[in-house]
């Protein structure tokens, strides 16, 4: 299975932040489209390796909006009772933008998501302060 790599965002330009709800995910995602005019769909899962190098795999999904060019990521935080960031172990999933999308744009995205009954709360996080920053790289 591939794994994917930032290779289209430097590390120290990732945008990010937290989402809470007990959706699963293609029920979560199908929200985001049908709400928000996203276009989510599942590609390979994210792969990182957990301490005893076991291999985990977590549900991956990508919207392109081609009107504007921005590329947008969601990652399921919980897999068989791992974690993907235990740092944010609140989190079931992690929205994370490209580089071409705008602080405020992705400050108005959160904001509408925060909006969705089927949303709990969500966690604005700075990449910089992340813990495992390389279980965060995931962009092909």
């Amino acid at each position: 299975m591939k794994q994917f790599k930032i290779d289209a965002i430097e590390p120290e330009k990732v945008k990010l932040f937290g989402i809470c709800t007990a959706e699963k995910s293609y029920t979560f995602c199908w929200h985001l489209n049908q709400k928000l005019e996203f276009k989510f769909k599942n590609i390979e899962n994210h792969i990182v390796e957990d301490s005893n190098g076991q291999q985990l795999e977590f549900y991956f999904y990508e919207s392109f909006k081609e009107e504007s060019d921005e590329l947008y990521f969601l990652i399921e935080n919980k897999t068989n009772n791992q974690l993907l960031s235990k740092q944010f172990s609140v989190c079931d999933f992690f929205f994370i933008a490209s580089d071409d999308v705008s602080e405020s744009k992705l400050e108005e995205i959160q904001q509408q998501i925060q909006q969705l009954a089927i949303v709990q709360t969500t966690v604005a996080i700075d990449f910089d302060e992340l813990k495992q920053k390389d279980r965060f790289q995931v962009i092909a």
